[in-house]
């Protein structure tokens, strides 16, 4: 990948937070990284409704039991570093993790599966945004700004938006658009999330 053009850039230490953040949109979501660095397919919220549609698909007969167990550990092990839904559970986060990382009956599992997805509803997108946002501000955070960009672009997606368009919006907005004229201080980054709307949008 060639490296980006830095001429919209006053580069100084407060803007390392979201320089790094707009290099890494450009490498998550370039057509020609390698498949190791590319945006995965699910974050915690999406992991859980995956979960959810597989307790359904075993409820009909479609899906053995056994098939549920690795999605319930992966789902645990995300949610382990998920600092929003700890957010969203607060005190009751580990006791939560605990009862649904335990052998149980399926429908005591899709209970608290659901409740987890009752809980986020569509909040998840607005508080993934306000945590990038904390950790784009601390550019010494770059393990939490990778984890809550992918994150952040993982909801894009599902909300319609194609990696290709994000992709092409963040390289105009941050590289080589006309606007922002100038990138020289963090909050720049509340221009690029209005790039974006919060509703699901269907794109062709």
């Amino acid at each position: 990948m060639k490296a980006p053009d830095l001429k919209k850039w006053d580069i100084k230490p407060e803007i390392e937070g979201i320089l790094f953040f707009a290099q890494l949109i450009d490498e998550l979501l370039f057509d020609y990284t390698i498949d190791a660095y590319k945006i995965p397919a699910l974050n915690s919220r999406t992991l859980a409704l995956e979960l959810l549609r597989s307790i359904e698909d075993y409820d009909v007969n479609v899906l053995r039991k056994g098939a549920i167990r690795p999605i319930v550990n992966e789902l645990v092990n995300r949610l382990a570093k998920d600092a929003v839904i700890q957010e969203f559970i607060g005190d009751y986060f580990g006791q939560y993790i605990d009862s649904l990382n335990k052998e149980q009956p399926i429908p005591e599992l899709k209970a608290k599966v659901i409740f987890l997805i009752n809980k986020l509803e569509d909040k998840y997108f607005f508080m993934a945004k306000k945590h990038l946002k904390e950790a784009i501000l601390n550019p010494k955070e770059k393990e939490r700004i990778t984890r809550l960009t992918r994150d952040y672009v993982i909801e894009l997606i599902d909300k319609g938006y194609s990696p290709q368009f994000i992709y092409h919006e963040s390289e105009k907005f941050f590289f080589s658009g006309r606007s922002p004229q100038k990138i020289d201080n963090p909050q720049v980054i509340d221009e690029y999330f209005n790039l974006f709307s919060a509703e699901k949008e269907n794109f062709t």
